[in-house]
């Protein structure tokens, strides 16, 4: 299945494929990363289930590291991953291309902010 890209496939395996990306990258992110996270952070998984205005800073921002891990796991990491396996030509797949100027790239940064 892997010797041809998922493009040649019926869209409901390609569907399928995506799901398990998906369920994959959810999988490592509680697994792996997110124990990572909270030793590193000191801080365990009920401090950051309870987080309230009253938690410690350490509590705080270990939610917030393994949040921002979450996200890219769960949203960024298939999708991009599903694109390098359907086209020969990710970014042209996903309709990503060179800004014609870098102010392009600044005011969503700022947006964003």
């Amino acid at each position: 299945m892997l010797h041809k890209y998922w493009r040649n496939f019926p869209w409901y395996i390609q569907f399928l494929q995506f799901l398990l990306l998906v369920a994959v990258m959810a999988s490592f992110i509680s697994f792996i990363i997110g124990p990572m996270i909270v030793n590193k952070m000191n801080v365990s998984f009920d401090d950051i289930k309870t987080l309230s205005a009253n938690s410690s800073t350490n509590a705080i921002a270990g939610g917030m590291v393994l949040q921002f891990f979450s996200a890219l796991g769960i949203f960024l990491t298939p999708a991009l991953l599903f694109a390098y396996f359907t086209h020969p030509r990710p970014l042209h797949y996903l309709g990503i291309r060179k800004p014609a100027n870098l102010l392009h790239l600044f005011v969503p940064a700022c947006i964003m902010i």
